[in-house]
């Protein structure tokens, strides 16, 4: 460089010259440039994405850059001088927002040799939150008292969730509206039923408007419950038994509840055990079988009964049982001729039957005769001769006649 320097407005020019020295630069970092659809601080929602390229210049001109890629977060793609950013969507669930960023240093190469790198290149987008919106909306253990039903809401949720439930219960039978509730749990106090009937149930969440209906079967005997003092219209056939041998001789007892009775419980206080049987009405038939003849006749039995319903259970009914034989022995008794004349004899045929249970050893009969002479002599049992019987009054009395063989008595002539 040199300088003159004149004064003035007098006096002589001046100049001076000197000389600096300025050594070669060993180069410069690259200058970087954006383009394509991404701009800082994108938010993306599910299925968006953006793309990136990054432009590099250097003085002097280089051959070749090296992008070196630094990269946090989901959903980013790198391709030398490009980045593509892309929401990755709800699988697994994105309850929040997040987002992914990326450093970039670009190093210019010249001869193979790297150069001054460029300085950091951030790039960085927000990722909307994605999930499956609630769903499948149930009514959840319900469960069915005599006084009271319970149920629960569920909604299934990826993400935390605050469900807001609005239930209302309605008794089927009568159109009662029995509950409205807000809250995750129903509790419905059931009215005084009697028997079953059907709480019709609808549950819908605010927030989704899923909604859900369902039909619960409650069944309910509630009151104060008695049954009737047994009188003879009770019992059929009576309160006393014949016995016999075929068919095996039954009663039925029949209660007179009162109230809402759920069940009628039957049991035998008292007597030797025998066969009952309850049916669905909560009659009792008591049956006593062949097996039993001998201990049972003239022997009673009492039964117990008792109404019980949710609420309570009544006092007893007592049914009294008196069993009592039928006869034992049949009689058939025939004449040989339906018309006799005055002086004439006339045979008799005389046949007594056991009917049922141990055959006697013997047996004692006796014929009472009217306006009839008995003919000595005349007598047979088997067709064999026997003694003349005794004659007692207008009665003969035949005492201790055998039993034959086959257990069946032997008829008389």
């Amino acid at each position: 460089c040199q300088v003159d320097v004149v004064p003035s407005p007098f006096g002589a020019p001046a100049s001076s010259s000197f000389e600096v020295l300025f050594e070669k630069s060993p180069g410069f970092a690259p200058l970087l440039a954006i383009a394509g659809s991404y701009s800082a601080g994108a938010q993306l929602e599910e299925g968006q994405g953006v793309e990136a390229t990054v432009t590099a210049s250097h003085c002097p001109e280089t051959d070749s850059y090296d992008y070196r890629w630094s990269c946090a977060g989901d959903g980013v793609l790198t391709d030398g001088a490009s980045v593509r950013f892309e929401h990755p969507g709800r699988n697994p669930p994105r309850c929040e927002a997040s987002g992914a960023r990326c450093e970039l240093v670009v190093v210019p190469m010249a001869g193979g040799l790297p150069g001054v790198a460029s300085a950091p290149l951030e790039l960085a987008v927000e990722y909307a939150p994605a999930f499956d919106p609630p769903g499948n909306l149930q009514i959840a253990g319900a469960e069915a008292t005599a006084h009271e039903l319970t149920a629960s809401a569920s909604i299934d949720s990826a993400c935390p969730f605050a469900p807001v439930f609005d239930w209302t219960a309605t008794l089927r039978g009568s159109g009662e509206l029995l509950a409205q509730s807000t809250s995750e749990q129903l509790a419905v106090s059931l009215p005084a039923i009697c028997g079953a009937d059907f709480v019709d149930v609808e549950l819908t969440e605010r927030i989704t408007g899923l909604a859900v209906q369902q039909a619960l079967e409650v069944e309910a005997y509630r009151g104060p419950v008695g049954l009737g003092a047994p009188t003879s219209a009770s019992y059929l056939p009576g309160p006393s038994v014949e016995i016999d041998c075929a068919p095996n001789p039954a009663v039925r007892l029949l209660p007179e509840p009162t109230g809402c009775v759920r069940e009628l419980d039957w049991r035998q206080a008292t007597g030797l055990p025998l066969q009952f049987e309850q049916s669905a009405e909560g009659v009792l038939e008591v049956v006593a079988g062949a097996e039993s003849f001998g201990r049972l006749v003239g022997r009673s039995a009492r039964f117990e009964a008792r109404a019980i319903n949710d609420d309570a259970t009544s006092e007893p009914a007592v049914f009294e049982v008196l069993f009592v034989p039928k006869p034992f022995v049949e009689l058939r008794h025939r004449a040989d001729r339906p018309v006799v004349a005055v002086g004439e004899e006339v045979g008799f045929e005389v046949e007594p039957a056991g009917r049922c249970g141990a055959p006697p050893e013997a047996i004692d009969v006796r014929v009472q005769l009217t306006e009839l002479g008995y003919v000595p002599g005349s007598a047979r049992l088997d067709g064999a001769p026997i003694a003349d019987p005794e004659l007692s009054g207008d009665e003969l009395v035949f005492g201790r006649l055998p039993v034959s063989a086959d257990g069946g008595l032997a008829p008389i002539l």
